[in-house]
């Protein structure tokens, strides 16, 4: 029998380059003041829920969010390098002013681009990719008892949902997910399964 999984999907905290304006991709920084307050505040609004698991990207700023939403529960945080944020490759440490100066009005393109990707990086199609991987390879596992909180990125973030919602990657509508937001999602995995292919 089907049985339906409750998933959190949370975005770390702000960090300076969020406050900045700049992207992360795979760099490496860590929540500033307000992103660990806010880390705080999701994990007093998840401790009321009854969680199994908490899986966390493998860079600082999940791992720093996902810490306080364990410790309340009692749980230990599960690293993932598959929740990682898009690599950018070259872009990450500029600001959106800065690219758009160098790429002009193709900027906006290559962003909708699902087969684009920055010298070094990965392309939204690379992301999508690795997410539904992931995310397959967890929904074939034996359901948790209870319910299960990814913490991770907002590109990584928009291809989990989508896939957990059964929306291709050419069809994602631009979801924002703010620092420190929970997304919650239902999905039945055997029916979500089926229709992707497993």
């Amino acid at each position: 029998m089907n049985q339906s999984l409750t998933i959190h999907l949370v975005r770390h905290g702000e960090t300076d380059w969020n406050a900045e304006s700049r992207l992360q991709g795979w760099a490496d920084i860590p929540l500033n003041q307000k992103g660990l307050a806010q880390a705080r505040a999701t994990a007093a609004k998840l401790a009321i829920r009854p969680l199994a698991r908490v899986v966390s990207s493998d860079l600082m700023r999940a791992r720093q969010t996902a810490g306080p939403i364990a410790a309340r529960v009692g749980l230990d945080v599960e690293v993932e390098p598959a929740l990682r944020e898009r690599r950018y490759g070259v872009a990450e440490g500029r600001t959106h002013t800065e690219l758009a100066l160098e790429f002009g009005d193709q900027l906006d393109e290559h962003w909708t681009d699902s087969d684009f990707s920055f010298e070094g990086g990965e392309t939204r199609r690379d992301v999508y990719v690795r997410l539904s991987d992931f995310l397959r390879t967890l929904l074939l596992a034996p359901p948790p008892a209870g319910e299960l909180v990814l913490v991770s990125h907002g590109g990584a973030l928009r291809a989990a949902r989508g896939f957990l919602q059964g929306i291709a990657l050419e069809e994602l509508p631009h979801w924002e997910f703010h620092n420190g937001q929970i997304t919650t999602v239902s999905v039945e995995p055997d029916a979500l399964l089926q229709a992707a292919g497993r």
